[in-house]
């Protein structure tokens, strides 16, 4: 089970924050269907920079956000703008309730390289759904 959880609300209007890149990150997108593709890009660059292990999207559109993170590691490790190149697990999780989403971050394989104990929720205006929802559900999973 995650030992940090940690949420970041992301203003879409803003350029995309850094993240810290830590041993052992999962990360939770909470999205919207509505992301502009430029946004979504460097937003994918600056996560696949913090190194999960994981990266599951949740909402609306979700696969976009599977598809550019996989493309962003590819792209950088062709042209050299990614150091090191990580190699992020990527799921989309469109149309299927919250709880199994949760369900499967909480239950998913932990690597003994790369033990993941870190959970960042990214909300980045999902209104269906909250860190809150994420934690409440997280507890039941103990």
């Amino acid at each position: 089970m995650f030992t940090t959880v940690t949420e970041l609300a992301v203003d879409l209007s803003a350029p995309p924050p850094d993240l810290q890149a830590q041993a052992g990150l999962y990360v939770l997108i909470l999205c919207r269907g509505d992301i502009d593709p430029d946004w979504q890009w460097d937003m994918a660059r600056k996560i696949a920079l913090a190194h999960p292990v994981l990266v599951a999207a949740w909402g609306p559109g979700t696969t976009t956000w599977d598809d550019a993170i996989d493309m962003v590691c590819i792209v950088g490790e062709a042209l050299g703008g990614i150091p090191h190149p990580p190699e992020i697990l990527t799921t989309w999780h469109d149309g299927e309730p919250l709880e199994e989403t949760v369900a499967f971050l909480a239950t998913s394989p932990k690597y003994d390289q790369a033990p993941a104990d870190k959970l960042l929720i990214l909300d980045m205006g999902n209104t269906s759904a909250t860190a809150s929802d994420v934690a409440r559900l997280l507890a039941r999973q103990d």
